[in-house]
C-alpha cells in the first residue's frame, strides 16, 4: 500500500470514530477490552493444556529414551564384536552333524554344493528353535527358508541354513 492510501484510511477511520456518540465510543472501548481479556484467557488456557499434556507424556518419553539408549549400547556392542572367521566347510559340517542328534532321530541333514544346510524331519518345535539359535550363535548359520507343519508329537520341519553374510 502506498502512503496516500494509508493516510486516507486513517482520515476516514478518525472521522467515523468522531461521528460516534460518546456513549457508543465508550461501549466500543469496553468491548475491545473484553475481547482482549477473552483472547488472553484463551491463550493462557491453551498453553496450560499443552503443558499438562506434555507433563503427562514426559514419563513415557523418558522411558522410551532410556530404552533407546540401552538399545544403542547393545547395538554398539554388537558392532564392536569382530565377526567370527568363516569356518572351514569340513569343520562346520562335523560340528553341525555332532549337534544334529539334539533334534532327535527323525531329522535328516543334507549339505548343498553352495554350502547351505538342508534339514527335514519331525522334532519338537521348542527343541528345533533352541537348536537353530545355537547354530546361529556358534557357527553364524542363519535360517534362510523354513516350512513348519504340525505333526504327531511335534512338528515337521523343512529348513535351509546359509552362512551369515554369504549368498542367499
Amino acid at each position: 500500500m502506498n502512503a496516500a492510501r494509508v493516510n486516507e484510511w486513517r482520515r476516514r477511520a478518525t472521522a467515523r470514530w468522531q461521528a460516534l456518540a460518546p456513549r457508543e465510543r465508550h461501549a466500543l472501548r469496553w468491548l475491545a477490552v473484553a475481547l482482549a481479556v477473552a483472547g488472553a484467557l484463551q491463550l493462557a488456557w491453551t498453553v496450560d493444556q499443552g503443558r499438562r499434556e506434555q507433563r503427562r507424556q514426559l514419563p513415557r518419553l523418558v522411558a522410551d529414551a532410556e530404552r533407546m539408549a540401552g538399545l544403542v549400547g547393545d547395538w554398539q556392542a554388537l558392532s564392536a564384536d569382530t565377526p567370527a572367521p568363516p569356518a572351514r566347510a569340513d569343520t562346520l559340517r562335523a560340528a553341525v552333524e555332532a549337534r544334529l542328534g539334539e533334534l532327535g532321530p527323525g531329522i535328516a541333514a543334507r549339505w548343498e554344493q553352495d554350502g547351505r544346510l538342508q534339514i527335514s524331519g519331525s522334532t519338537d518345535f521348542a527343541r528345533w528353535l533352541r537348536w537353530t539359535a545355537a547354530l546361529h550363535r556358534e557357527h553364524r548359520l542363519i535360517l534362510d527358508s523354513c516350512r513348519i507343519v504340525a505333526a504327531a508329537g511335534g512338528v515337521r520341519v523343512e529348513a535351509a541354513y546359509a552362512a551369515a553374510g554369504g549368498p542367499r
